[in-house]
């Protein structure tokens, strides 16, 4: 298999976008060659989170390069697609993924510095934390009318039921809508907030917590070393959140991310297709 073609990936859009388009190129050509591939390009990718030139590969600042102890051999065609954020993730089989994920997504020492440095600061238990993750903003008019995110009702519900069903345990309250954790903490005041390490934004602002960053949307240095700061602090933060007892998530990208790091959804809270699951 030495001649298999370079794999190069040029999709941009938010980082865990990247990784899902980034994940699904290099399992459809496990899938078309029988083999993994051999070299992969991914200087064109995650463009926002570039600090300097473009033309330079970060990916490597935020994930190991890839493993070597992690053999993949071909057994069987993987049935995956870059869309699946939409999808009942719930329902996956993490055991196809979870040697892709190792192999090519292993956060850096960098990455779990800051999770060492978080878990100090904020007394982190994982036995007795739950999460409340909620990605709103432009999720909003990307979803569907069939496949909406809940309101904040919803997760206020799920986090009484979490409350009841693990008496003292913690809330982390995640978001990128400032609305959403003003609301939760006036239901849980108790809760931990990233309140140092996340960014978040009013809901009736366009665009998302990176592309605001800096001038209003448009790249430049300084929007690119801004986005690519907080990447390190939000992939520390998702990396908390897959290894808290219980979670509760609606769809995208980011979301089933923190379970492709958990290596299962169990204990997981899904509102997919205007229901939890």
């Amino acid at each position: 298999m030495s001649d298999l073609p370079i794999l190069r990936c040029k999709h941009n859009s938010g980082f865990y976008s990247c990784c899902m388009y980034n994940l699904w190129q290099i399992i459809q050509s496990y899938n078309k060659h029988k083999s993994i591939p051999k070299q992969i390009d991914v200087r064109e990718q995650f463009r926002w989170y570039k600090p300097g030139e473009l033309s330079e590969n970060i990916s490597y600042d935020f994930f190991e390069k890839p493993r070597e102890d992690i053999i993949i051999e071909y057994k069987e065609e993987i049935d995956f697609d870059h869309e699946y954020q939409w999808t009942n993730f719930k329902e996956f089989n993490y055991s196809k993924f979870t040697p892709f994920i190792r192999k090519y997504y292993t956060p850096t020492k960098k990455v779990y510095d800051i999770v060492r440095d978080m878990e100090k600061k904020y007394n982190l238990d994982y036995e007795n934390l739950g999460v409340l993750f909620y990605r709103g903003n432009d999720k909003r008019k990307e979803t569907k009318p069939f496949n909406q995110i809940p309101n904040y009702r919803e997760h206020i519900k799920k986090g009484l039921q979490m409350k009841e069903k693990y008496p003292g345990i913690k809330l982390i309250i995640q978001s990128d809508e400032s609305e959403y954790i003003n609301e939760m903490l006036k239901n849980f005041p108790d809760s931990i907030v990233f309140r140092d390490e996340i960014r978040h934004m009013n809901n009736n602002r366009a665009g998302t917590v990176d592309k605001i960053a800096g001038n209003g949307g448009t790249w430049d240095n300084d929007v690119g070393k801004s986005n690519y700061d907080h990447a390190f602090k939000f992939m520390a933060i998702m990396i908390i959140m897959s290894k808290c007892k219980h979670l509760v998530l609606n769809i995208g990208n980011c979301s089933l991310w923190v379970c492709f790091f958990r290596e299962n959804a169990d204990n997981v809270d899904l509102y997919v297709m205007n229901k939890w699951e």
